[in-house]
């Protein structure tokens, strides 16, 4: 059997694996000073991989375009990633289980139902920070030098590092990891890619509408549905 290829190169594993172990061991120590420790450190995995996922596409756009704001294919690549890790995960993890995968739901949480992030979240910025910036000096013009090589760096970080929190934290409960908490991982992502939509791609559609105009396709399905009802 051939070695199996990490993600993203041997030596840029190397560089971001201290800092994602940084990361994680700061969250559970942050977590273990909550009662519910679960839901403190779910909170912590929303908290990281949105500042992940947002700052390291702002730096690519300032690093190739020269300007730090949110272009079109950012909010695809928040959504690529989001969406991507809970894919692996359902094929990867869930599918082994066919009975518990052919009842599993692929439906986006309400917002509301996403962790809530806890006050102190912000005392990991230093952890997610010196992330964010190792992955800027790997995929920008010290490193692979095109704008997309980020995504590679990120998706790694997140895959690797998100249900690691959760596994040690069940681990420190005393709580059973099972099928539920995969399912969960899952929903998470698809919950966070519906976030990074309605939180930062609306905003820059209607800003685009606004100067644009918009296109004619969603009153046409509007105006379809609404003539049969």
């Amino acid at each position: 059997m051939g070695k199996i290829v990490p993600y993203i190169a041997e030596k840029d594993k190397l560089r971001l694996d201290p800092l994602i172990e940084n990361l994680r061991v700061k969250a559970v120590m942050l977590a273990d000073f909550h009662v519910e420790k679960i839901d403190a450190i779910a909170g912590y995995m929303r908290y990281v991989a949105r500042r992940v996922l947002v700052e390291t596409a702002l730096n690519a756009a300032e690093q190739y375009q020269g300007k730090r704001e949110t272009r079109y294919w950012l909010i695809v690549d928040h959504a690529g990633i989001a969406s991507n890790i809970a894919f692996e995960l359902f094929d990867r993890v869930l599918s082994r289980e066919p009975d518990i995968a052919k009842r599993f739901d692929f439906r986006h949480l309400k917002l509301e139902n996403m962790p809530l992030i806890p006050a102190d979240a912000f005392l990991l910025n230093a952890e997610i920070d010196a992330l964010i910036q190792e992955i800027a000096r790997i995929g920008g013009p010290e490193g692979y030098n095109y704008h997309g090589a980020y995504c590679g760096m990120v998706n790694y970080s997140l895959t690797e590092l998100v249900p690691r929190m959760l596994l040690f934290m069940a681990d420190a409960s005393n709580i059973s990891f099972d099928w539920f908490f995969v399912a969960l991982l899952i929903n998470f992502w698809l919950g966070l890619a519906r976030e990074l939509y309605v939180t930062v791609a609306r905003q820059y559609e209607d800003e685009q509408i606004e100067k644009n105009g918009d296109v004619d396709v969603y009153k046409k399905l509007l105006e379809r549905i609404q003539t049969k009802h």
